[in-house]
């Protein structure tokens, strides 16, 4: 699967694979009633850079949840909570600061390892800065030849924060 074609933020793409550690991939979390990933909640500051993984409702959720905490956002959605583990902590400070590339090996396989991607995906692209896939896309979308930009130049955008925070954009 090629998270970067679905439609959800860059937490969901980037940080849903720490759950990888717990022998999850993206079809245990990706439920009919997975909303999107978040890093805080706006009104909630003990919320702050954890995964907030967002269900529209608590009858369905996923089994591996039960043994974390869950909130409800607004009498319906529901959110579960998952720590960022300190192996993971170097790698979640490079997602906010949209540096792709830059994860540990470690991180990169996992990514590829929860998405089930391989180097035809966009997402294989970006985190590794190489294939035609991800070349091909940016060319088309932006008229941008990465064979020509800076070394240092990332291949996907970095995050906005408005997208990452629940309550930001609603």
């Amino acid at each position: 699967m090629d998270p970067l074609r679905l439609k959800v933020n860059m937490t969901s793409t980037f940080m849903l694979p720490l759950l990888y550690t717990k022998g999850l991939t993206h079809n245990d979390i990706l439920t009919d009633t997975f909303i999107n990933t978040y890093i805080a909640d706006l009104d909630k500051s003990d919320y702050d850079n954890k995964l907030l993984i967002r269900y529209a409702t608590i009858v369905d959720l996923p089994k591996w949840t039960k043994d974390h905490l869950i909130y409800s956002t607004d009498n319906e959605n529901m959110m579960v909570t998952y720590d960022i583990s300190d192996d993971f902590i170097e790698d979640y400070h490079r997602f906010l600061t949209g540096d792709y590339s830059k994860f540990s090996k470690a991180y990169k396989d996992q990514i590829l390892n929860f998405w089930e991607a391989n180097q035809d995906t966009l997402i294989y692209g970006v985190i590794n800065k190489t294939g035609d896939e991800i070349k091909k896309f940016v060319l088309t979308v932006t008229d941008v030849d990465l064979d020509v930009v800076a070394s240092d130049t990332e291949y996907w955008k970095p995050i906005s924060l408005k997208e990452e925070i629940f309550g930001m954009k609603e």
